[in-house]
């Protein structure tokens, strides 16, 4: 078991056990994948996350997991919903990738989107993580996609 650093957050100690124990899982994909998305909306501090594997052979995203499973709609969600596979494409081709929620006029300065290209055992199997930051600044989303970052060799 690893030692909880002094002045770390719960949460955060939790995520990175939970990450280490992520490492060494050998169970079924139907365990990994929401226990994974969890821990990675914990470490970034995310409201909602979708997992997208994609298929390369239909040349097109597939949908895999989102957490949490019922969050009352709300017009955040949906623009996140939409937005969904322009940021999965983003983050497969640069590995990583921020934005804001919404554009324009009516663009809320604390709601971003984050993805990124997460490193399978197969190259070829492409999977990527999206997280809807909300009530962050852009500092603290860059922050969040940092972290997740460090947790991209997981799976």
């Amino acid at each position: 078991m690893i030692a909880e650093p002094q002045g770390v957050p719960q949460a955060l100690a939790r995520a990175l056990q939970e990450l280490n124990e992520l490492r060494q899982f050998h169970g079924p994909a139907k365990e990994f994948w929401p226990r994974l998305l969890a821990c990675l909306s914990e470490l970034s501090g995310s409201s909602k996350a979708g997992g997208r594997p994609h298929d390369p052979a239909a040349a097109q995203w597939k949908r895999m997991l989102e957490w949490p499973l019922n969050l009352p709609p709300s017009r955040f969600l949906t623009a996140f919903g939409g937005k969904l596979e322009s940021l999965a494409e983003r983050a497969m081709t640069s590995g990583s990738c921020l934005a804001p929620l919404l554009e324009g006029p009516s663009r809320d300065p604390n709601h971003y989107m984050v993805g990124l290209r997460l490193h399978t055992a197969r190259p070829e199997e492409a999977c990527v993580a999206i997280f809807l930051l909300s009530e962050m600044s852009e500092a603290g989303a860059r922050e969040s996609l940092l972290r997740l970052g460090l947790a991209a060799d997981v799976p």
